[in-house]
């Protein structure tokens, strides 16, 4: 199934799963906006795939409304947002665990998630 250039960001595409679905997306014919927090990251699997590499976070709502604005300046309108970017932590025995932590996790995970569909679902839904 060919998607004939259409455009997808991949927030958290530098690793893991997000790296996945953007390189599926690729062979399926979706031009790919690789975000991620690391720039190594997204450029690695930009180059790979052949999409285009962008450095944001997602636990940061002007960073992510920055990536908006300058994928649709650069490479257009975007058809498809993938959210894979989450924090991870080592292992805490539930006593010692850090509550300061677990408020970042939540912050990224969570609202991140959040911020990433108000600053790009909603231009798409706008279309």
């Amino acid at each position: 199934m060919s998607e004939n250039g259409k455009l997808a960001v991949v927030l958290g595409g530098g690793n893991g799963i997000g790296a996945a679905c953007a390189g599926l997306m690729v062979e399926r014919g979706w031009r790919v906006a690789v975000a991620d927090v690391s720039e190594e990251a997204a450029h690695a699997v930009a180059r790979t795939i052949g999409g285009t590499a962008y450095v944001t976070d997602i636990g940061d709502a002007q960073s992510v409304q920055k990536l908006a604005a300058d994928v649709e300046e650069q490479l257009g309108p975007v058809q498809s947002l993938v959210v894979c970017a989450a924090m991870f932590q080592e292992r805490y025995a539930p006593e010692a665990f850090p509550l300061e932590l677990f408020r970042k996790i939540l912050q990224v995970n969570i609202e991140g998630t959040f911020v990433a569909n108000t600053a790009l679902a909603v231009r798409m839904a706008h279309r």
